[in-house]
């Protein structure tokens, strides 16, 4: 059985690794607005509605996430 410590020493591990990752604010001060980058191939054998959550997903992605690029 997990106890409330282990819970919470994971939820504030999970805390901090998506602060890492995850852009606080956009835009950033002094910056430029971010844009999201759809980047997506459809799969044919999939639904329309399939490929048009996917893409927007990918775009979210990549507008929040920090980019590894430089």
């Amino acid at each position: 059985k997990r106890t409330d410590n282990t819970t919470a020493l994971k939820e504030q591990v999970t805390s901090i690794i998506a602060n890492i990752i995850i852009l606080d604010s956009n835009p950033l001060k002094r910056k430029d607005v971010r844009e999201g980058v759809i980047d997506y191939k459809r799969d044919p054998e999939r639904f329309i509605l399939n490929y048009c959550a996917k893409s927007i997903l990918a775009g979210i992605k990549s507008s929040i996430v920090k980019s590894q690029k430089k």
